[in-house]
């Protein structure tokens, strides 16, 4: 899904932070309070001030051979760039964050807009494949891993593969509800998460561009629709 720890970091540690004082037994407020800390920490640790973000029609370009623009909009903070994977990692690994500021209401909880980027290197292995079956299998790994995340609920899955880039991905589209979001456990928070994953024509390496808003009950979602897309078209790979 759109990383239900992913939702866990920002606006909603400051959030949860604030609603320590209205908690009930000093027991839950201790317990509560430590994972606050815990996800301001996170929260610290992933995102920067507004300061050196890129311009808006600047390119950013990593390493591995890829290149996207930044959402476009108000109020986007980028995050601090992470250094290159080690080569023996096969999994996805984080590599930039992009949150959006919104107004917020406490009482309700927080209303979070995040956009992601990922990379996965390919084994040996996997280069053997048709990239077609190779971005297929990641497709139906994607969709059958998010029906297994703790505190959530698949609402709707979409997903196919894609071309509309010039490269080999899949589109997937998901919505989910998420019971795990800290200062408001039990509470159903809707999650609206659009993925593109597209593999490199060098067959090395994996790009997975993803954006997603997470709204509390009772509270509108606002239109992404234009950003978050020309996020996920933008990308670019530069090596061949």
């Amino acid at each position: 899904m759109f990383f239900a720890d992913r939702w866990s970091y920002g606006l909603q540690a400051i959030v949860a932070l604030g609603l320590l004082a209205a908690c009930g037994d000093k027991e839950s407020t201790t317990a509560r309070q430590e994972d606050a800390s815990r996800e301001l920490a996170l929260y610290e640790s992933m995102f920067v001030k507004h300061a050196n973000n890129p311009e808006p029609e600047a390119r950013i370009a990593f390493l591995s051979g890829f290149s996207f623009l930044p959402p476009q909009g108000e109020n986007w903070i980028e995050g601090p760039r992470k250094p290159e994977p080690d080569p023996n990692n096969y999994g996805l690994a984080h590599r930039l964050s992009f949150s959006k500021l919104l107004p917020q209401n406490d009482e309700r909880g927080p209303h979070t807009v995040l956009a992601n980027i990922f990379t996965m290197r390919v084994t040996r292995q996997n280069k053997e494949l048709d990239p077609k079956e190779f971005i297929r299998f990641r497709m139906r790994v994607a969709m059958a891993s998010d029906k297994v995340v703790k505190d959530s609920k698949v609402v709707s899955q979409k997903a196919e593969l894609d071309d509309t880039l010039g490269y080999q991905c899949f589109r997937y589209d998901a919505v989910f509800e998420n019971l795990g979001v800290v200062g408001f456990r039990g509470v159903p928070f809707k999650i609206d998460n659009h993925v593109m994953e597209c593999i490199a024509p060098s067959r090395n390496f994996v790009v997975r561009m993803q954006y997603g808003q997470m709204t509390p009950p009772d509270v509108e979602s606002i239109d992404i629709t234009q950003e978050g897309e020309g996020f996920l078209k933008s990308l670019q790979f530069t090596s061949q």
